[in-house]
């Protein structure tokens, strides 16, 4: 984990803390650690599996706080291909067919540049960190960002889980909402395995599929 001076130098904000793992025990969040274990094991002794390697019907509680960014290597982009509900409302905006950079979030940039690093270097990372998104400020949010390529020198997609804790009563910030103007765009039918994003939807469709991420 990289210390405070370590984080001033590379740009980081002050209360954010990035970890390389390597192991789903260092993951204090159990959605989280849940969603890196099946990705761990979905490797088959590769370097990260592809996406072909996953199915949605193995994680349906772990869906809505679930995206897929899909890696441009030329030029350089990383765009949400599908996000789910828990993210689509923390973050107040859909976010499918946007970039990283674009998310609304005064962590934008910071997510962006470890996407990127995980991308090139095919490790998984965890961001965690106070954040302001367009919907709600919120104490702490952390980012598992997950590497994924059919070829085991090649990552063309992330695969993330997203956690978002509240202030406690009486203590959120004068800054208690978010002022980002971003452009609303229309949604798009976007494929994940049998799953699918309906025009109109802001969220995957899957049949029983509970809208939450309790319980696990």
């Amino acid at each position: 984990m990289q210390t405070d001076d370590r984080r001033a130098a590379d740009g980081q904000k002050p209360g954010q803390t990035v970890l390389d793992v390597a192991a789903a025990s260092q993951i204090a969040d159990p959605m989280l650690s849940r969603l890196y274990a099946y990705w761990n094991g979905k490797r088959g002794g590769k370097p990260f599996p592809g996406r072909s390697d996953l199915d949605p019907v193995d994680i349906p509680l772990l869906l809505p706080s679930i995206f897929l960014v899909e890696v441009h290597h030329d030029p350089f982009d990383l765009m949400f291909r599908l996000a789910g509900t828990v993210l689509t409302g923390c973050y107040g905006s859909e976010l499918t067919g946007r970039s990283l950079i674009e998310l609304p979030s005064t962590r934008a940039s910071d997510l962006f540049r470890e996407a990127a690093r995980t991308v090139h270097a095919g490790h998984p990372v965890l961001l965690s960190g106070p954040v302001t998104t367009l919907a709600e400020s919120y104490r702490r949010a952390e980012h598992l960002l997950l590497p994924l390529g059919e070829c085991p020198d090649r990552v063309d997609m992330l695969v993330g889980g997203a956690i978002f804790r509240a202030y406690p009563v009486g203590e959120r910030p004068d800054h208690a909402r978010g002022h980002q103007t971003i452009a609303r765009r229309p949604e798009t039918r976007m494929t994940f395995g049998r799953f699918r994003q309906e025009p109109g939807a802001s969220t995957v469709a899957a049949p029983g599929l509970v809208d939450t991420a309790d319980g696990l």
